[in-house]
């Protein structure tokens, strides 16, 4: 049994730190990447907690929840700010009838750059001394 979950660690860290490359790689340059880049970094990140939920089992706990709690936030604004372009699309198609949605749109649009920093800071204070996969 042993011999097969240090395999399956291996692998486990491996493929978690090729994502996790990926993810530092966007985080570093956020601000600059084009919204559906930065739509893949959302992915990424999502990817990566799913990952880790899958196999949590086989790391030590505390570990793996500490990482997590730092991960949580960045995947909440990274979808906040998805939430808003989604937002925008729909309210630009509805103000061309209903001009009452321009507000909604101008307030939709405002919030983007404010969700924007707040999404990269976080990003940003990831680092490799993070991974409990080691």
């Amino acid at each position: 049994m042993i011999n097969s979950k240090s395999k399956l660690s291996k692998q486990a860290a491996k493929s978690l730190t090729k994502l996790y490359q990926k993810i530092l790689k966007d985080a570093a340059q956020f601000s600059s990447l084009a919204v559906e880049q930065q739509h893949r970094t959302r992915k990424r990140v999502k990817q990566l907690r799913y990952c880790i939920d899958f196999i949590a089992g086989i790391y030590p706990e505390k570990q793996v929840q500490q990482f997590l709690n730092k991960l949580q936030p960045i995947q909440e604004y990274l979808g906040f700010y998805n939430d808003l372009f989604v937002a925008e699309h729909i309210f630009e198609q509805q103000a061309t009838e209903h001009p009452q949605f321009l507000f909604a749109l101008g307030w939709v649009k405002a919030q983007q750059p404010h969700v924007a920093k707040k999404a990269a800071k976080k990003l940003q204070a990831l680092s490799t001394k993070d991974i409990f996969w080691k």
